[in-house]
Formats: structure tokens, C-alpha cells, sequence
């Protein structure tokens, strides 16, 4: 039906084949993210939000715990790995063109996507969102491949515009000096004893652009996607006393 009815406006993969990416409740967490949002069929001028398709991400609702960020370090969290998923239906959303209604990136850039090109979501927090901004139904695809190791995202519907291609393009653009290192005493190490508790993380800036390009493959127009800064994080050092 799709084959027949629709176009795929747009496709990306991710990979979770190097560690920690490929942990095993992390990849569990994806497969149950990737299973909820496959088959989404979003209508005309409808929101698809993410959060609200998967749920709070809890033990209660089947989720696993796996590593994910919190307050500039890693820990292990219910629903850990999840912001592949929507990070990975992002860069799908870009490349059908459809309208970002809500997405924020990580503290810091994430290994399996290009810089700028992140969505990070959260229970009760940082959420993903789109519009279809297209005249005409939108369906999501979302595929595991646990022997490849990869998540691939899908969207079809049909084709608008006078363009023929999408390319996204990202790249960094300066950086930001991390803060002089935080030490706290703590009683519980041997005096002089250090022990890091979060590490020092520079600062990123990035620039995400859309390029259009008709049949031809001549460029025909593009556009900023989105200007973004991963902050710079101090380093937190507990010294014993």
C-alpha cells in the first residue's frame, strides 16, 4: 500500500554497534521506542510528539534501565537510548521537509549522528515534535536490524515542492573553553585523594543547514535549520581530607 499510495520523502539510519551504544537494555530500549512509533500515521496539520507516543519511561511501563545523561555525566535511567530513536526520526523529519514544531540537542554532541543533528527527550522534559505540514497523511517506519546493529527511520507521503532532493549539511563552528575544575571535599577518601566525579567537557557551536536541489541536481535553494550550543561543562572533583 505504501509502494502504491505514497513516496518515501524521507530515510535515515543509525548505528548502535559500538559500546556503550550497543549495551543490551539500551538496544531493548530502542526496539520497544522503534516498535511504538512504526506505523504512526500523522493527518494534515496534526503534531506527532514523541513523548506522548512513548509514555513516562519507567519500570512500570516495560522500560529498561540504561545509561543516559543527567546534570552533565552519565547514569542509568529508565528508557536509556531512546533519544537515538527520536534523534533518528529527526533527521527523517528533515529530509521529508516537514515543519519542527519542538527539539532540543544533548549536553554534548552524540556519537551517532552528525553534530547539530540531535534530539534529546526525557520523561517529563526535553520532548521531540513535528507537524506534517504537508496536504496529505504522513506514515512512519521505523525498523531494528539487531544483527547490522542499526535503527532506520522512514517517511512517506507524498511529495510537495518543486525540489527533487533534500540534503542536510552540519558542521561545527567554534568552541567554548570548560570552566576551571569544581573540588569538593569529602571525608569519605584518604587525604590528598582525588576522585573525579564529572569530567571536563568542552563547548560546542554548530550551524545545521537544508539544501534543496531539483531534478537536474542543481542546487535551488537552502535554508538554516537550526544554530545550536553544547555548553561547556566544569569538571567536578570530590578531594579527600
Amino acid at each position: 500500500n505504501l509502494k502504491a499510495n505514497y513516496t518515501l520523502l524521507g530515510e535515515f539510519k543509525t548505528s548502535f554497534s559500538e559500546s556503550p551504544l550497543n549495551g543490551e537494555n539500551r538496544v531493548k530500549n530502542i526496539i520497544k521506542a522503534a516498535q511504538m512509533i512504526d506505523g504512526a500515521v500523522i493527518k494534515p496539520d496534526e503534531e506527532f510528539n514523541t513523548n506522548e507516543i512513548l509514555g513516562d519511561r519507567n519500570k512500570e511501563n516495560g522500560w529498561y534501565k540504561a545509561p543516559a545523561i543527567w546534570n552533565g555525566k552519565y547514569r542509568l535511567e529508565y528508557g536509556g537510548g531512546v533519544c537515538q530513536v527520536s534523534s533518528t526520526l529527526y533527521n527523517a523529519v528533515l529530509l521529508a521537509n516537514l515543519e519542527v514544531v519542538e527539539r532540543r540537542p544533548h549536553s554534548w554532541p552524540m556519537s551517532y549522528v552528525p553534530i547539530g543533528r540531535d534530539a534529546t527527550i526525557s520523561t517529563g522534559g526535553a520532548n521531540f515534535r513535528f507537524r506534517n505540514s504537508t496536504s496529505s497523511d504522513i506514515i512512519i517506519g521505523a525498523i531494528v536490524d539487531k544483527r547490522a546493529e542499526t535503527i532506520t527511520v522512514r517517511i512517506f507521503g507524498k511529495h510537495e515542492g518543486n525540489y527533487a532532493r533534500v540534503e542536510i549539511l552540519s558542521k561545527e563552528v567554534d568552541t567554548i573553553e570548560a570552566p576551571e575544575p569544581e573540588y569538593i571535599e569529602d571525608t569519605t577518601l584518604s587525604a590528598g585523594e582525588q576522585r573525579v566525579e564529572r569530567k571536563e567537557r568542552t563547548g560546542r557551536k554548530s550551524v545545521t543547514i537544508r539544501i534543496f536541489y531539483d531534478e537536474s541536481g542543481k542546487e535551488i535553494a537552502r535554508e538554516t535549520v537550526s544554530e545550536d550550543t553544547y555548553r561547556a561543562i566544569r569538571a567536578r572533583i570530590r578531594v579527600g581530607v
